[in-house]
């Protein structure tokens, strides 16, 4: 049996007969064990971990698309509603495996490093900012007013795209 970390692993909760709710809202999570210390390095912690995710965030009804253990850290591939705060997520995510992986591995708490990465992935379409920028003054109340600085910054926006 080789120690090299586990690939990425496809989480699939259930068949499914229907889809409940789709949002492009994805969130790349990565955070460190403390001290960097090699606690999933072998295949058999690497996989407990993986396992442990997939299980809590089935729990908690967040659509794991892919995680990914390495020997000192997790990085996972979420989608998740607008209504699921990514500090709230990464807070779970980071508690109960630390707990569950604890007791399993027999690791000494404080598992993970203080701190963490979070970043939104996916593509923007330019239209939907440009309307949304566009629609501001009115919804502010203040559309008979000064809008040079906003009509500057949705050119900017066109010219980057």
């Amino acid at each position: 049996m080789s120690n090299t970390p586990v690939l990425f692993s496809r989480h699939v909760p259930h068949t499914f007969t229907s889809l409940a709710w789709a949002y492009q809202l994805h969130y790349y999570l990565c955070f460190r064990t403390h001290r960097r210390l090699t606690s999933f390095a072998t295949i058999s912690n690497a996989n407990t971990l993986t396992a442990i995710v997939s299980e809590i965030c089935q729990r908690h009804d967040y659509h794991l698309l892919r995680s990914r253990s390495y020997g000192d850290q997790l990085r996972c591939l979420l989608s998740l509603r607008p209504t699921q705060s990514i500090s709230k997520v990464t807070q779970v995510i980071k508690t109960n495996p630390a707990r569950e992986c604890g007791q399993r591995l027999a690791l000494h708490s404080p598992v993970w490093a203080r701190g963490y990465l979070a970043t939104s992935a996916g593509r923007m379409r330019i239209g939907a900012v440009r309307h949304y920028l566009e629609r501001q003054p009115q919804h502010h109340g203040y559309a008979g007013g000064d809008c040079y600085r906003q009509s500057i910054a949705i050119d900017q926006l066109s010219r980057s795209f």
